[in-house]
Formats: C-alpha cells, sequence, structure tokens
C-alpha cells in the first residue's frame, strides 16, 4: 500500500477501499551496506526491472499503451492504484526471475520499495518524505543532504545525472504553467512543501540543484512553541492576551527563521467567527484544515493579481487580513491600503533582519513600484501598524527557531522619528527573554478599541513579565532613515 505520507506529499487523496496485500517483505532492511556504491547487483537489477517493463509495453496495441502511459505518469505523480500496480509487476518479477535476495539501500524498507523509487519514484530522497521529521532536503547533483540535528548532512545515497533529469520531470508534470529548462522553478505541494529547482548551474561540474523545504510543525500553540523553545514558556497568556485585542502586525526575519510557523499558530487564536482573507503567492497555510470552520477566504494572488484586489477587499466584509509573505511593494501597499481604512487584525511576514528599519524597507519596496515619498510611507506604516515580531533560527541548531523580540511601532509627532519600542527582548547570552511594559498611548487606545477586558489583561500581563524579568538594554530605537524627512 502507498505509504500515506507520499499521498500527503502529492496532494493524492487516499482511496477508501484498501488496495490488496502486496508481499513487499522478502528481503528484511540489510543495515551493513551502507553505500550505494556497495550495491551493484541492485543496481543491475533496476536495470533489468525498467527495461523490462519498457519491453512490455512496447508489445501492446496503441489504445493500452496509452493506458500504461497514463498508468506511469498516475504512478509518478503518487496515486495509490497505480503505485500499487508497479509494486505487484516488481514483486512478480522478483518471484519469476528469483531476484528476492538482492540486497538493497537501507534507506528503503523492503526491495520492491527500493525498485520502485530508484527506477520510477523519488529515488534517494523518498527516506527524507517517508520519515517526515527532517525541514528540508537539497540534492547537488549527485549528493544528497537532509537537516538534521540542525546541520545539513550529508547521506550516503547519491543521484545520477540521469536520474535527476526524471525527477526533476516527475516534479513538474502536474504544473503546465512550469518551463522546464528556465533558470528557476518554485513548485509547492498541498501540504506545503516548496521545491526549488535551479537550472542555471555550472555545466561542467554536471550538478543541479533541488532544495525541499517543509513545516515540521504539527501542533499550532503558543504550548507547543514553548516546547521547541521558540517563545519564552512565561510569554504564553501574554501572546494570548495579545491576540484579542487586534493589533496590525508583521512578524519579521530571514529565510527558515520561523516566520510562517510563528504566524500560523498566533493566527490559530483569532476569533473563529470573523471573516477573514488569507492571501499567499503560493498555498503554504492550511488554514481550510487549520479553522475549517472560520469563514476564512484562501486567495492565491501575486504580482498584478494583487493590485486588482484591492478595491475588492475594501468592499468586503472581510474583518482582517493574513499576508502569506509580502514579497514585494505590492502586497506591503495592499496591507497598509487596509490597514489605513481601519481594518484590525492584519498580519503579514516580511523578510528584514532589523526591525527598526522595517518602516523604511516597507516604503522603499512600495516606492520601488508605485514611486512617491519613501519618508511619506514610513510615516504611514508606522502609524497603522502596532507590533514586529522578530524571529531568527539558533545559530548553534538551525532546527530551533527563536522569537528574538517583540517590538511597538512607534511614529513620534514632535520629533518626526520613527521608532521601535522593544517590549519584549532575547538575551543571546544568558538565553533567557526579558520585558518591558511601557506601551505608547495610541498602542493602549488601539488595544482598547477591540477589546477593553483583553487589553487590560494584556497590559497587566506585561507589566508582570517586566518585573520578573526586567530587559537591561535601551528599549528604545530610533531609525535611523527618519533623518531623511524633507528629503
Amino acid at each position: 500500500m502507498l505509504n500515506n505520507s507520499l499521498a500527503q506529499f502529492m496532494g493524492i487523496e487516499q482511496q477508501q477501499e484498501k488496495p490488496s496485500n502486496i508481499e513487499t517483505n522478502a528481503v528484511k532492511r540489510n543495515q551493513e551496506f551502507v553505500h550505494a556504491e556497495s550495491f551493484e547487483d541492485f543496481d543491475l537489477l533496476c536495470k533489468q526491472i525498467h527495461n523490462h517493463f519498457e519491453e512490455f509495453e512496447l508489445k501492446v496495441d496503441s489504445d493500452t499503451l496509452s493506458d500504461n502511459i497514463n498508468r506511469l505518469q498516475d504512478a509518478l505523480l503518487g496515486k495509490e492504484e497505480a503505485v500499487n500496480f508497479y509494486y505487484s509487476k516488481i514483486n512478480l518479477y522478483l518471484k519469476k526471475e528469483n531476484k528476492s535476495y538482492v540486497q538493497f539501500p537501507s534507506w528503503y524498507d523492503n526491495l520492491v520499495e527500493a525498485v520502485f523509487h530508484e527506477v520510477w519514484g523519488f529515488a534517494g530522497i523518498w527516506e527524507w518524505i517517508k520519515n517526515g521529521e527532517s525541514s528540508s532536503c537539497k540534492i547537488i547533483q549527485p549528493r544528497i543532504y537532509f537537516m538534521e540535528n540542525g546541520k545539513t548532512t550529508l547521506k550516503p545515497q547519491t543521484i545520477s545525472a540521469e536520474r535527476f533529469k526524471t525527477l526533476k520531470r516527475r516534479l513538474l508534470i502536474n504544473d503546465k504553467t512550469q518551463k522546464e529548462n528556465t533558470d528557476y522553478q518554485e513548485i509547492y505541494m498541498v501540504d506545503g512543501t516548496r521545491i526549488e529547482i535551479f537550472n542555471n548551474h555550472k555545466k561542467a561540474s554536471g550538478e543541479g540543484v533541488i532544495v525541499f523545504r517543509r513545516y515540521t510543525l504539527d501542533d499550532y500553540s503558543f504550548e507547543k512553541l514553548a516546547d521547541l523553545q521558540t517563545i519564552d514558556k512565561e510569554s504564553i497568556n501574554l501572546l494570548k492576551f495579545m491576540v484579542p485585542c487586534g493589533y496590525n502586525s508583521v512578524i519579521l526575519g530571514p529565510v527558515r527563521s520561523g516566520k510562517t510557523g510563528f504566524l500560523s499558530t498566533y493566527q490559530m487564536y483569532e476569533d473563529p467567527t470573523l471573516e477573514g482573507v488569507l492571501i499567499e503567492t503560493d498555498p503554504e497555510i492550511p488554514l481550510h484544515k487549520m479553522m475549517p470552520d472560520s469563514p476564512i477566504m484562501q486567495l492565491i494572488a501575486d504580482d498584478e493579481k494583487l493590485e486588482k484586489l484591492v478595491k475588492p477587499l475594501m468592499r468586503s466584509d472581510a474583518d482582517y487580513l493574513l499576508q502569506g509573505e509580502a514579497r514585494d511593494g505590492r502586497a506591503l501597499r495592499l496591507m497598509l491600503m487596509l490597514t489605513k481604512k481601519g481594518t484590525r487584525r492584519t498580519k503579514g511576514t516580511f523578510h528584514t533582519s532589523k526591525p527598526y528599519n522595517f518602516c523604511y524597507d516597507a516604503a522603499q519596496e512600495v516606492v520601488n513600484i508605485y514611486g512617491g515619498s519613501i519618508w511619506a510611507y514610513m510615516i504611514q506604516f508606522a502609524e497603522n501598524f502596532n507590533f514586529l515580531f522578530e524571529m531568527a533560527s539558533d545559530s548553534r541548531d538551525a532546527r530551533v527557531k527563536r522569537l528574538m523580540g517583540i517590538h511597538e511601532l512607534q511614529f513620534d509627532q514632535d520629533s518626526l522619528e520613527v521608532k521601535t519600542n522593544t517590549i519584549c527582548h532575547f538575551d543571546r547570552e544568558s538565553e533567557e527573554w526579558t520585558y518591558h511594559a511601557t506601551l505608547s498611548d495610541k498602542t493602549r487606545e488601539d488595544g482598547m478599541r477591540v477589546s477593553i477586558d483583553q487589553f487590560y489583561q494584556f497590559e497587566e500581563e506585561l507589566k508582570r513579565l517586566a518585573e520578573l524579568y526586567p530587559m537591561k538594554i535601551n528599549p528604545i530605537k530610533v531609525s535611523p532613515f527618519s533623518k531623511l524627512v524633507g528629503s
């Protein structure tokens, strides 16, 4: 039977009726062999079975040949019935040719599985897909790497140039918008796995690159984030009181810093009866599974499509906007336009490593596309967004994603300065979170406008934490780009 993780990875619905049992455990996994080059008999067997199938498919009439081609395509896509057809044929071949003794690589569970994935399936990365614990896998042909224990680890399995091309075609087979020979392709599976294919490599080296990234978070709760050391256990109630205050927030950080995981978890504490709109460039956040009963529209839009959404969203009944990833000025401007109209609870992610420069960085992205004054946009971002959540990966263990700080955005109308006021800070030396309880009048007013009770609980909890774990750094930081006034 097809492994559930493969069906989930490819977005295939599992059949209700179980297929017939197939004898796939004729040979138990041999743990003595480590390197792929040790398996000459196995490599030869894979070639023989591949040739056998090709010969079988060429000996039929045109209609049957078409059916066989479609079945092979279904098998490449991971459809259970088609995969089991090949499993059965492989098993029969092994029995007929008395090849069940052939030793296979240890990253497969049995010989039938090993042959299928070496010839038609995911080859050496099947181990990564099947186990589901590692967050990323990288092929730099012929080498294969898994993220293990926070480190990019070279695996014993390799992939040939020809097999690499086959795998790439297989990944692109269900997305007709992708062109195989372009320098770069990006594909998303329905479980949120991102696949990036790089074709502009050094031809002399013969290397091609495919990167797989997925979210391994299976419990979207603050308690789970605390267990993972992403947030302070002491801050769980603070964050739970913060969400209902309806603050417009942005989660910041570099690639693979845990932004989407934090955004998804924060969203889980939103009022499930409110109408929301989730906009993504690709389907990463499975809100239809996370909040199945909530009236949330999930839209896929990028580039010019985002511009066309502004008016419809202004006229919609949506209570809030989620911007899965604000990649450019179009997405940022959409968020800004909605917050300027009074929309609360707007949340999104943005790539930047310096929170105190967010307003400038966001303004520059908008101006790059639409023109205008960077200074004017800086003010608008500072006045219409309340908090920035700063995320980063631990330098010693990339598996650990950490909330480095919560920063209140402020605009001083007297000095014309854009500021950040840090209310939560992770101290790298002591590896402890510290807190600062002073909030601006604007933040207090915005919170009480949405929920007076929840705001007072949020404020009291922040004061409690600040007394227990006082901040040692200066919480106020002025953006150096405030000096752009008048330019």
